[in-house]
């Protein structure tokens, strides 16, 4: 959601309503149904690659990284895009970022592309970011993981899960992460 309007992606296309007056617009087709928005675009993850789109829908989408093993969502900050790569295998899921802008091939190269925030994870889903720290839901593992945006440190085991545990969404504020769990006969809103 931006100050004009509020988008969602329908797994084959990414759609907004205005605030305003209520007028829907298809923006653009997407296999996705998970996007992080700022003041100018829309990001999201689609098959091996990540995507983004000025949030007017006036251009075509833009590949910000390729070749990717299966990610799936995103977050954004002030110059970072973040994802999550779910990965194939038991413990190849990946977390990463790289600028948000679109580079010449150049200066992409200059500049090192992807960065490897975390490595050898366990089906890596839910992301958000804060100030300082990225978060995200191992879903195969259960746990719920942080690491240092600027690569200082490791990642830290916020909350051991357990396999069989789903993720429903994971947010942050200035104070805590926020997260819903279902399990084999409950559901529950958790935080840290």
């Amino acid at each position: 959601m931006d100050d004009k309007n509020v988008y969602w992606a329908t797994g084959d296309a990414i759609m907004c309503i205005a605030k305003a007056n209520g007028t829907v617009r298809r923006l653009a087709a997407a296999n996705t149904f998970h996007l992080a928005v700022d003041d100018s675009s829309i990001y999201w993850a689609e098959e091996d690659k990540v995507m983004s789109l000025a949030t007017t829908g006036e251009e075509v989408p833009n590949v910000l990284a390729e070749d990717e093993n299966a990610p799936t969502y995103v977050a954004v900050d002030d110059n970072y895009i973040y994802w999550t790569n779910c990965g194939c295998r038991s413990a190849d899921g990946e977390v990463k970022k790289d600028h948000k802008v679109l580079f010449t091939p150049g200066t992409r190269a200059m500049l090192g592309g992807p960065k490897f925030i975390a490595g050898g994870e366990y089906g890596p889903g839910f992301i958000a970011v804060d100030n300082t720290h990225i978060y995200w839901a191992n879903c195969k593992a259960g746990a719920v993981m942080k690491a240092p945006k600027d690569f200082e440190g490791s990642s830290v085991e916020l909350a051991p899960g357990r396999s069989y545990q789903t993720y429903g969404g994971l947010t942050v504020d200035n104070n805590n992460v926020y997260w819903t769990v279902q399990d084999q006969k409950t559901g529950r809103m958790v935080h840290s």
